[in-house]
Formats: C-alpha cells, sequence, structure tokens
C-alpha cells in the first residue's frame, strides 16, 4: 500500500513539475495576446490597409489581382486574394480585418519559443519570446493587417519543417510542410521569397547525402508552385523595380532600425543585457553553435540584399520588410543564455515582460499614438471639435486622402460641406486666394499626408488664433479662428527680426521700406546649433515687401553648408505671394529639420535672391525657430520626453 501511495505521489510530483514549466510560456503568450488585443475595438486602418480594403472592390477575383495588384500595387497576390475570400464571409470592418493578423502575431510568439527551446534550450526560447511579445516593433506588425504580419508564421513554420526535415527525420510529411509553407511565403511578400530562398540554400550545405536528391526535388517543387504567378513578378520588376516609395537609400539606417527595435531606450537595452551577462555562455554543442551561426546569417542576408538592391535600384529597407528576418536576431542573442531553473526563467520572463511593457506605454507611448492614426485623426478632430465650439461656420483644410476622408465621414455620419483637398502638388497662390476670398470665422486645418509647412504658416497668417491642436505620428490637426494681430508661436527659441529704413530717395517715393535691386539681399549666416534645439524644429522666414518691375523671379532661399560643401538648398519664389499689384505682401518659407540630413558644426545662411535683378521695396525680414511635431517621424524615430519644449501638455 505504501509503495502504491509512494508511486501515486512520485506521479503526481512530475506532473505537477511538468505542468509549473508551462507557466513561463503561459505568462509570455497572455501578455502577448493583452498587448494585441488592447484597444482592439479602437485600432485604425492605416494607409496601406486602407489600400488594401480598397483594391478589394473589383468585380471578381481576376480584376483584383489583373488590375488591383499587378497594375496596381508591387506586392505578390496572397494577402489581396485571402481577404477578398476573408472579407465575403466576415466583411470589412477594422476589427474583422486585423483579427487574423493579431492571432498569428500572437502564434508567432509561441514559434519563436518553440524554435529557441529546440535549437539552444528553454531558457533560450523564453528570453526570445519575450522580447517578441513586448516589443512595439513585434506589436505593430500584428496590429496592421499588411503582408507583413502575415508572412512571418510561414517563414517561422518554414524554418521548423525545414530543420525538422534536416536534422530530425527526412519524412514526407516535412517535406510536404516545408513546401507549402515556403510556397506560402512566396505569395506573401518578395523579401519573404528572398528569405525562403536563403533557408532553401543553406539547407543544401547541411543535408545529408543520401535525403540531397530528395531535397532538392522539395525546391523544384517550390519553384512550381511559385510559376503561376511568375509572370506579375517580373511584369511588376519591369515597372522599375520593388517598392521605390521611399526616400534616399543610407546605411545608418541599419543602426536606426536596431535602435527602434529596443524602443530607443536604454531600459530596454539593459534587461536585454543583463540576463545575457548573467546566464552568458559559449559552452554549447556543436548542433546549437550551427543555428547560432544561422541566425545571424538569416538576419543579416536579407539585409544586405536589401541595402545592395536599395543603392542601385530602389530603396526597399524599411522595418516592414526586415520583420521577416527580425525573429532570428532574437534567436542568435538568445544562443547565448544557458539553460538555468525554473525560478530564474521566471525571474528573466517577468522582467523582460515587465521592462518591456512600461517602455511600450511610457517611452513609446504606443497605444495613443496607434489608435491616434493621422487619416483618422485629421476625420475625427473636425467633427469632435465642431461640436465643442458649436458651430460650423468652419473651412476646412485637409491634407489627406478624400477616398479615406469621405470613409470615415460616412461612418461618423458628418456632412464636411467646406472641405478642401490638398497634396504636395497644391500651389501656394490658389492657397492664398481661397484663403482671401474666405468668409468663414474658423478654418481647420488638417495633414496626414506629406505637405509643405509653409501651408501652415499661411494659414497662420489668416487666422492667428490657435484655438486647438493635436498631433500624432505623420498628422497634425489645428482649429484656428479669425483674430487681430499676428500669431507667435509659444515655443520658440531663436527669434530674428531685421527692419529697413527707407532711404531720403525712398522716402521721397511714398514707399515705407528700402528699395533695392541687390542680387542677394538680407543675407544671415548663423551656426546652426545655435537655432535649433530639436531634430524636429521648424525654422520660419518671411519678408514682407512689394514688387517694383514688372520682371520677377526673386526667391527666399536657404542653405546648409560645412566644411564648404552644400548639403541642403531650398527655396520658395516670391511671387507667388503677389495678390494685387502695387501693394505689400508677405511672402513665406518654413524649413523644415525633421527632413533635412544635416550633421554638427553646420553652418546655415539665409536670404533673398534676387536672381533678375528686379527692384522691390522691402520692410523687414523674420525669422523664428519653432518646436515642431514631436511625433512627426515618432514610430520609428524616438520620441522626445521634453514636453514643455513643444508645447505639449499631455
Amino acid at each position: 500500500m505504501l509503495i502504491i501511495q509512494s508511486l501515486r505521489k512520485t506521479r503526481l510530483l512530475k506532473q505537477m513539475k511538468f505542468k509549473r514549466h508551462y507557466l513561463p510560456i503561459v505568462l509570455i503568450l497572455l501578455v502577448a495576446s493583452a498587448l494585441r488585443f488592447y484597444k482592439f475595438a479602437e485600432l485604425p486602418f492605416t494607409a496601406d490597409e486602407f489600400s488594401t480594403v480598397f483594391r478589394l472592390h473589383y468585380d471578381s477575383l481576376s480584376d483584383v489581382i489583373q488590375i488591383g495588384m499587378k497594375e496596381l500595387d508591387n506586392h505578390p497576390i496572397g494577402t489581396q486574394v485571402f481577404y477578398y475570400y476573408y472579407t465575403h464571409l466576415f466583411g470589412e470592418g477594422e476589427m474583422a480585418v486585423k483579427l487574423p493578423i493579431i492571432l498569428f502575431g500572437i502564434f508567432s510568439v509561441f514559434m519563436v519559443f518553440r524554435l529557441g527551446k529546440r535549437w539552444f534550450g528553454s531558457s533560450s526560447g523564453l528570453f526570445a519570446a519575450s522580447f517578441m511579445a513586448v516589443l512595439q516593433y513585434s506589436i505593430a506588425q500584428s496590429e496592421i493587417a499588411r503582408m507583413y504580419g502575415f508572412g512571418i508564421p510561414f517563414i517561422l513554420l518554414m524554418v521548423d519543417f525545414w530543420d525538422k526535415m534536416l536534422h530530425e527525420k527526412f519524412s514526407f510529411k516535412n517535406a510536404a510542410f516545408f513546401v507549402l509553407f515556403a510556397s506560402l511565403c512566396i505569395y506573401t511578400h518578395y523579401f519573404a521569397l528572398l528569405f525562403a530562398a536563403i533557408v532553401g540554400l543553406s539547407g543544401l550545405f547541411l543535408v545529408k547525402k543520401e535525403n540531397f536528391i530528395k531535397y532538392v526535388l522539395a525546391g523544384i517543387a517550390i519553384v512550381l508552385l511559385f510559376l503561376p504567378t511568375l509572370n506579375i513578378f517580373l511584369y511588376q520588376l519591369s515597372k522599375g523595380g520593388i517598392e521605390g516609395w521611399l526616400g534616399p537609400f543610407t546605411f545608418f539606417y541599419f543602426f536606426t532600425y536596431i535602435s527602434y527595435v529596443f524602443h530607443h531606450s536604454w531600459f530596454v537595452a539593459g534587461v536585454l543585457l543583463v540576463p545575457m551577462l548573467l546566464f552568458f555562455t559559449f559552452k554549447l554543442n556543436k548542433e546549437a553553435n550551427r543555428y547560432r551561426y544561422l541566425s545571424l546569417i538569416w538576419f543579416l542576408t536579407p539585409m544586405l540584399f536589401g541595402f545592395i538592391y536599395s543603392y542601385y535600384v530602389n530603396n526597399v529597407t524599411h522595418e516592414r520588410v526586415l520583420y521577416f528576418s527580425f525573429p532570428f536576431l532574437l534567436l542568435f542573442l538568445a544562443s547565448f543564455i544557458r539553460k538555468v531553473d525554473l525560478k530564474r526563467e521566471m525571474a528573466m520572463v517577468l522582467s523582460i515582460l515587465l521592462v518591456g511593457t512600461v517602455s511600450l506605454f511610457v517611452e513609446r507611448n504606443h497605444y495613443k499614438l496607434f489608435v491616434k492614426h493621422r487619416f483618422k485623426m485629421v476625420a475625427e478632430s473636425l467633427v469632435e471639435w465642431e461640436k465643442e465650439i458649436g458651430s460650423n461656420d468652419v473651412l476646412s483644410v485637409k491634407f489627406t486622402r478624400e477616398k479615406i476622408d469621405r470613409y470615415y465621414n460616412k461612418k461618423y455620419n458628418f456632412q464636411d460641406t467646406t472641405a478642401v483637398y490638398l497634396n504636395a502638388k497644391s500651389d501656394i497662390k490658389d492657397f492664398i486666394h481661397l484663403l482671401e476670398n474666405s468668409t468663414q470665422e474658423y478654418l481647420y486645418f488638417g495633414r496626414a499626408d506629406i505637405i509643405d509647412q509653409t501651408f501652415l504658416q499661411l494659414a497662420l497668417s489668416y487666422y492667428p488664433v490657435m484655438l486647438k491642436k493635436s498631433y500624432t505620428y505623420a498628422g497634425e490637426v489645428y482649429l484656428l479662428k479669425r483674430g487681430i494681430g499676428q500669431f507667435e508661436w509659444p515655443c520658440i527659441s531663436w527669434n530674428y527680426l531685421k527692419t529697413f529704413e527707407p532711404t531720403k530717395e525712398d522716402q521721397s517715393k511714398n514707399l515705407n521700406g528700402l528699395i533695392s535691386n541687390e542680387t542677394y539681399f538680407g543675407t544671415i549666416d548663423a551656426l546652426l546649433d545655435t537655432l535649433i534645439f530639436s531634430k524636429n524644429n521648424f525654422i520660419e522666414l518671411s519678408m514682407n515687401m512689394m514688387s517694383l518691375d514688372t520682371i520677377d523671379g526673386a526667391m527666399l532661399v536657404a542653405s546648409i553648408e560645412k566644411d564648404g560643401e552644400l548639403l541642403d538648398w531650398r527655396g520658395i519664389s516670391v511671387d507667388q505671394f503677389i495678390e494685387k499689384d502695387s501693394v505689400f505682401y508677405e511672402a513665406m518659407f518654413t524649413i523644415p529639420f525633421p527632413d533635412i540630413k544635416y550633421s554638427d558644426n553646420c553652418r546655415i545662411k539665409f536670404m533673398l535672391w534676387n536672381r533678375q535683378g528686379a527692384s522691390y521695396c522691402i520692410q523687414n525680414f523674420k525669422l523664428i525657430t519653432r518646436a515642431g511635431n514631436p511625433y512627426i517621424y515618432g514610430f520609428i524615430d524616438k520620441i522626445p520626453f521634453d514636453k514643455s519644449s513643444y508645447c505639449l501638455s499631455d
């Protein structure tokens, strides 16, 4: 009897121990789920998601593929085909569309753990999965219904079966699933295709001799499954290359990317390094070392290909395409974690989850800014603010995409009768004419797309009372009102005003200003570091002047130089600001430092460049440095903590 009880007790203890070892990964998955479903009902569509949904509105799947994808896009067809059928069943609402990608994101956390545990041990798997659970990078890609979040589970499953096929059992089942998930990668994104090719080529050096032919046949099967869409790939390539919508490529992006991945945070970096130092080891067996090197190669090689393609063809290097190989950076780092007991594993997991979550909310402000997406904010703020002021006497000027804005107006049952939609190609002279002839008491100025910030400077010259403003990633909105006097930004770090007194000869012509036909007038030369306090600053120039000639062509210009090398030059024609002849007007120009590449010890010059030698009467030349949107590129860049410098109360 005692023997039986002892056996039962031993079995129970083993079962309890077995279940306790599940606690860390269960906790990780619970946190991963909570962070991805937090504010789920408020998550808006991004511009790319709107693109996905709008390109479903064709008469047939064939049109979706041939027009929506082949002609209008530069990605494989897999995600679009999936959503074509999925939305027919579950609708096109934000929650319905985002649900699969969120579930894929949670599953990917588990797959990172699974690979890490098999390759390096459970402690390593938990280390990698913990970061995958709480980093903004992986959470954001789990909340945006695009091919990036779709591709990551396919990649992890492909590697899982690739590993089983090569190092456990080369069975038909493992080979078939490897082919299946590799093909799904190919149909998801061309960088996922690249990654699948890198994994496949890696296997040629690792497969056993007796399985070499079988492995090659599996690769041929993958190629054959890609052939149906080869013509789409070649056509998209012929249009000028994959992607191509990004700005100029720079090799420094790698450092920005790594910093962004870990929240630009010393706290997150610390919780990354401390477990590695505490549980650090090089004493891994040969099999584990192989996976360590593979993880590093698989992370770096797609990036290297991206850099080369970006340098010679089109810039394709951005954080979303690099997400396909990102888990293997975590697995590489996790490979240095040695196996520890359950208590230490729990301490490590809790530390990473806690610090990562706090950083996500405090340092990255993820949910507040992500929920307040720029297109949604531009549409929603007008609806809310009109209710607050109790008036619809508002001229609505929106730098946004009209189709998206009308989507939200329909959703909110809101009639925006005065809406004027502008874009990067809009003419300043037309905008001045609009403001000159407006009768509304209020001006709503919202931007969700790239604009010349001179438009805002102009808007504030006609509507100088700022009632409200709000910022988010790459977007900002203002509610302005008519008033007396000039608008003054409350956050100015540098202010310059030069007035020009008329000569006796000018006075005799009854002109209150200095007449000049100099080629360069009012030149200011200063050390840039003394003028701005943040990368997000703007410098506003303005000159009160009147044209005295029939010839024109003068420009307000600014140039940045270092050691005699011109780093940046930009200008604006003053002719755009002339509304009436023989009348003083204010020419304006805003210089956006978030968009300018510069370094320390640069000099900046401002001037009126009178290219044609025309005569102008000039009253003054004004410059200020003002705070800009601190979140303008905050999705990738670091978000500043010093909110007082940006006149932010929240």
